[in-house]
């Protein structure tokens, strides 16, 4: 038997543009709400690695977020 789907209330409704949660660039996926590339191709300012393969922990990036398992 399939289990029904997640509801989650809220006080407010909740809504946003995906256009305008990130935005893709030059250098990478760019998210301008937290000002960070996701996972970039060229060095950035700050970037997000979200998974630990060589090819996104590239040299130039000036800070990193990631957990300590990551």
């Amino acid at each position: 038997m399939a289990r029904p789907a997640l509801a989650i209330r809220t006080a407010t409704p909740i809504s946003f543009s995906m256009t305008t949660l990130l935005t893709f660039t030059d250098r990478g996926i760019y998210c301008p709400e937290g000002d960070f590339y996701i996972d970039p191709w060229r060095p950035v300012d700050r970037a997000l690695i979200t998974h630990g393969h060589a090819d996104h922990a590239r040299d130039g990036m000036n800070r990193y977020l990631a957990t300590s398992s990551a």
